[in-house]
């Protein structure tokens, strides 16, 4: 049986992969994200369907509210690709709308024992050569 990153490090991957490529998160990763720090009817829209009304600073402050000075300092990189995914979804204007499939959306999870990258046949990751 395989055995698949947790959570954490499969944000903390999918983070620090799209930083070396200069892109945003995907819609699964900030759905992902969001599900750490979702606790009340303020973030509840965005984690269950990516509606946000496009006020980037309120989402971001109501994900925030409830964690410690210690767990902000530990969770900033992935805090941060949020509020850059958010910023772009406002630049684009993807605003105001829940996003089609995003409740089936969820960070990719590696196979976690060491293989190279697109060599597994197990893992999503297989370039089938």
């Amino acid at each position: 049986m395989n055995r698949y990153e947790d959570d954490e490090k499969s944000i903390r991957r999918a983070v620090s992969s799209a930083r070396d490529s200069e892109e945003a998160i995907s819609d699964g990763t900030a759905r992902a994200i969001a599900a750490l720090f979702y606790g009340d009817a303020d973030t509840y829209s965005f984690l269950s369907s990516g509606y946000f009304t496009g006020d980037v600073d309120e989402l971001m402050a109501a994900f925030k509210k409830d964690i410690t000075t210690s767990d902000l300092r530990l969770w900033k990189e992935p805090l941060d690709a949020l509020e850059d995914y958010l910023a772009e979804r406002l630049y684009n204007g993807e605003v105001n709308e829940k996003i089609d499939g995003w409740d089936e959306g969820w960070v990719p999870k590696h196979i976690d024992y060491p293989h190279d990258n697109g060599q597994l046949h197990d893992c999503w990751c297989y370039d089938g050569e």
